[in-house]
């Protein structure tokens, strides 16, 4: 969670160098993947990591392993410690931290899907944000950076660009940023995987999409392992999307590919509204940057539909109401408690809606519930 990572923050004092820990040994990734049992105790060299959306950096007990990767090949690492609350990171050769994750897996567990930059040894830091015990890293292979996870149903587009200082721009809040668009058509109830792949030059992938309109639907830096860029998104309405290939910083070229991928069974499920409501806990991390909840509801009836987040500095919940045909009802951003969202409705006929949540900004990362009511 990302209070925590506030909490630890404050009780680090003054930090210690950063230490060097583990298994001097040099592992490599087998056709069936790699699995290394260890344990983190107290007593272990502590190792300075940084959750970059918080810019938090601290000095956590952790054990390294060295573990030879391939350019451009697509990995999926689980950490998993179950007496703890594990923390990965990826470091390259001189110790820059290049991925991280705190919470992607299951529960505390850490997940990562990372595409490697180059052949090379990378130094895997397992540590804790709280807790000891016993932990299992694996590492898996699934594919190239193209794409991969989630259940691929085999349709792809694919584009080949380069990003240049001179090319058009687009706007993120007061910052602008050069890259090339790209419109790509997409049909209502698919999934689709969106990513930006770097290719060569000094370009580090920024991936928008925005409806036919320009509206922004969502953004992503490093969805896809450091460069790389995705989103995962969930269409609702059947029309031609924009994909604007961008650089956060500066120059080359890039592969694009748009790949419809399977929905998972809460993605595909209608929920009703019963006497005593409807309650959901999802999550939003930096792959799922929103989630789409199909909801049965009456004719003439007002429901109350509230997004909470028990930490609103890191997840400032965001709410959009459609319609079955992927019309746009209502939105609203700081309507209930806090900043927690809140949205007020009676539905004029009977149907299943749609109901987004999302973070303000599309930046949000955490454990939110959803709850909807009838007034």
């Amino acid at each position: 969670m990302r209070r925590s990572w506030m909490i630890v923050l404050s009780l680090c004092a003054a930090m210690a160098a950063p230490a060097r820990a583990g298994d001097p040994k040099v592992h490599t990734v087998g056709k069936d993947g790699l699995k290394i049992e260890s344990k983190i105790d107290a007593d272990d060299p502590k190792i300075k990591v940084t959750e970059p959306n918080v810019n938090v950096s601290v000095d956590l007990p952790a054990k390294t392993f060295l573990i030879k990767l391939t350019n451009g090949a697509k990995y999926r690492i689980d950490l998993i410690g179950p007496d703890l609350d594990p923390v990965l990171a990826i470091q390259d050769n001189s110790n820059k931290q290049i991925a991280f994750d705190d919470d992607g897996g299951e529960g505390l567990n850490s997940r990562l899907d990372f595409v490697a930059p180059a052949d090379g040894t990378y130094k895997f830091v397992c540590a804790s944000l709280k807790g000891v015990g016993n932990i299992t890293l694996t590492v898996k292979q699934a594919g190239t950076g193209k794409g991969g996870g989630g259940g691929a149903t085999g349709k792809e587009t694919k584009f080949e660009g380069q990003v240049a200082a001179a090319d058009p721009t687009i706007k993120l809040g007061n910052k602008e940023f050069h890259g090339k668009p790209h419109e790509v058509k997409l049909a209502a109830g698919k999934k689709y995987q969106l990513d930006m792949v770097k290719k060569d030059g000094t370009i580090d992938p920024l991936l928008f999409l925005q409806d036919k309109n320009g509206k922004i639907l969502a953004v992503d830096d490093d969805g896809g392992g450091f460069p790389n860029a995705r989103i995962m998104f969930q269409c609702v309405k059947d029309d031609t999307y924009k994909l604007f290939a961008a650089a956060l910083t500066g120059e080359g070229g890039y592969t694009l590919t748009i790949k419809e991928v399977a929905l998972t069974t809460q993605e595909s499920k209608v929920h009703e509204v019963g006497a005593g409501g409807l309650k959901i806990d999802g999550k939003l991390n930096k792959e799922v940057r929103s989630v789409i909840y199909q909801v049965k509801m009456e004719a003439g009836k007002t429901y109350v539909i509230d997004m909470i987040s028990p930490d609103q500095k890191a997840l400032d919940p965001f709410l959009r109401l459609l319609d079955s045909s992927g019309k746009q009802l209502a939105e609203d951003d700081d309507g209930g408690d806090g900043l927690n969202a809140r949205i007020t409705f009676r539905a004029p006929a009977a149907g299943t809606y749609r109901i987004i949540a999302t973070s303000f900004g599309n930046f949000g990362v955490g454990e939110f519930s959803l709850e909807v009511r009838q007034e």
